[in-house]
Order: C-alpha cells, then sequence, then structure tokens
C-alpha cells in the first residue's frame, strides 16, 4: 500500500508523460476523425410520363450509424442477408405525392452493393444501391410533384442526399450519372427550425414527341462520338452492297439495292442505339459499363 501510495505522488508530481500520451491520443483520434469526410447519399431521378425511377447510394458507413455497425461485416452478401429489413427501411424513409392525402405508389425494384470513392482520395467504400419506382394516381402528373426522403438523415443530422434528375422524357433531357452540369439539389436538416423538409420538383412542359426526337439525336451523337460505335457500324456497311447467295457473298447488288440496304442499316442501328439510352435514361434497364465495351469490341471483332 505503501508503495502504492508513493507511485502515485510519483505521477502526480511529474504529469509530463501522461499529459503527452493524452495529447498524442486526442490528435490520434481527430486526424482519424478528420481523414475523410463523410461521404454523401446520391439521389437520381428518371422521370417519364407514366411514372419517376429513383435510383439511391446509400453509403454503408453512413447507414450503419443508423442500422448497426454489424452490416459492415460481409457487406457483399448484405442484400441477401437483410433484404427484408433493408426494404423496410428504406419503404419507411422515401415518399413521393403530388397532393398531400394522396401518396403515390413506390416500390423497390431491386438492390445490389456496390463500391463508391471518397472525394478527397481514391479510398473505395461500400455502399446499397436502390432502384425503385414511383407510381402516381390516375390523373396526376410526374411533371409536378414532392419527394419527401430522410434515409439516414433521420438520425445522422450532418448527412446530405444530393437529388439530381438524370433524365427526362417529355423535355428530351438526359445527363449520365457522372455529368457535372446536370443541378444537382441538396436535402439536409434545416437548422433554423429542425426539420427535414421534402424537395418540391416543377419539371416544365414538354411532349412525346420532344422526348422521342432528343433520343433519336442523342443516338446519333453517341455513335458519332463513339470510335468503337463507328467501328461496329462501318463493319455492318463494307458488305451492304453485296448480294448473299448460298452463305456466300457473290456480286455487287447494284446502286439502288446498295443505297436501300445502306439506309436500313444505319436506320436500324440508330434507333437500336436510340431505344438502348431510352431504356437507360428511364430507369427501365440499366446495364454496366464495362461489360457493354466488352460486347462491342467482341462484335466489332466478330463482324470483322
Amino acid at each position: 500500500m505503501v508503495m502504492n501510495l508513493f507511485s502515485l505522488k510519483r505521477n502526480m508530481k511529474n504529469p509530463r508523460p501522461r499529459l503527452l500520451v493524452a495529447l498524442t491520443f486526442l490528435l490520434l483520434v481527430s486526424r482519424i476523425s478528420a481523414a475523410h469526410p463523410s461521404p454523401h447519399s446520391l439521389v437520381f431521378l428518371y422521370v417519364s410520363p407514366e411514372r419517376v425511377a429513383i435510383e439511391l447510394e446509400i453509403p454503408l458507413p453512413e447507414l450503419a450509424l443508423v442500422l448497426g455497425d454489424s452490416i459492415q461485416r460481409h457487406p457483399e452478401t448484405l442484400t441477401d442477408r437483410m433484404k427484408t429489413e433493408l426494404e423496410n427501411y428504406i419503404t419507411h424513409h422515401i415518399n413521393a405525392y403530388s397532393v398531400n392525402h394522396h401518396p403515390w405508389k413506390v416500390t423497390i425494384e431491386k438492390m445490389r452493393m456496390d463500391k463508391g470513392m471518397y472525394a478527397d482520395s481514391t479510398i473505395p467504400y461500400w455502399e446499397l444501391v436502390v432502384a425503385l419506382s414511383a407510381i402516381p394516381p390516375e390523373g396526376e402528373s410526374t411533371r409536378s410533384f414532392t419527394l419527401a426522403y430522410d434515409a439516414v438523415m433521420h438520425q445522422v443530422m450532418n448527412h446530405i442526399a444530393f437529388v439530381t434528375i438524370n433524365s427526362d422524357w417529355e423535355t428530351g433531357t438526359v445527363h449520365p450519372a457522372s455529368d457535372n452540369d446536370a443541378a444537382v439539389i441538396p436535402i439536409a436538416w434545416n437548422l433554423s427550425d429542425h426539420s427535414i423538409h421534402p424537395l418540391h420538383i416543377h419539371l416544365q412542359q414538354g411532349s412525346w414527341w420532344i422526348g422521342f426526337s432528343s433520343m433519336v439525336q442523342l443516338g446519333m451523337n453517341h455513335i458519332k462520338e463513339g470510335t468503337d460505335h463507328l467501328l461496329f457500324l462501318i463493319t455492318l456497311l463494307l458488305p451492304a452492297p453485296l448480294l448473299y447467295y448460298k452463305k456466300r457473298w457473290t456480286g455487287f447488288g447494284g446502286v439502288r439495292y446498295s443505297l436501300t440496304r445502306l439506309l436500313r442499316i444505319i436506320t436500324a442501328f440508330t434507333l437500336g442505339h436510340s431505344l438502348t439510352l431510352l431504356t437507360g435514361a428511364l430507369g427501365i434497364f440499366v446495364v454496366p459499363e464495362k461489360p457493354v465495351e466488352v460486347l462491342i469490341a467482341f462484335s466489332v471483332l466478330l463482324s470483322a
């Protein structure tokens, strides 16, 4: 007991080692906490006359602050392990409506895990990607509606969700997910009244024809600007003037035959490409870029 008291008195007389340890610890904690800014959520909207397709990208480190850190264990299987819990959570924190008493039908189409990137580095983090569809009641328009969304934010006050209208069919507006020119609208805590306000969206009037013609124009520009697309089109056009007989190319088919074949191939290629862009723009069917690029390269080789 005497030795313990003596040691205690000696340490109290010389507090420098303890102060150094404490300061070092605080410095390390502050550096770790400031290592990366908190990743934010992304909300992409794909507006069509009948519905609004929605894609959510929610960082798993932020979602773990609400649902518990255990969801970060084996994140690649999270959507299989906790499918029901995740669906219930998401549907309770997102809603759309034109009139307060007439909520839209919001349905989760699919969920998957992906990796995002911290803004200040190349260090990745896991994120939950959720595809939803919001369908208004009969007689209500998708041109003006309110989006109520507070996932993660309802408990994490410094979390922000950035909303982008990726495509609007009726005005022919299409912004890829990586487009920096697209308008970004934040949803966050309002510190003046301590609440999260819903986002009111009002879109200018358009038409079906504007949307269709814009998609065709976009498809033509996309073909013109893509070297792989032009190579594929050229390989299709090269044998167009030739006659095909018994599984072999024969002679020249004539000017009229050649022009007709060229026109059909170019038109079919442009319309097919435009329809593919349309399905992606409306959020109906989105294909990952890398597999498509590999398939295009393979198709060019096969056609050649």
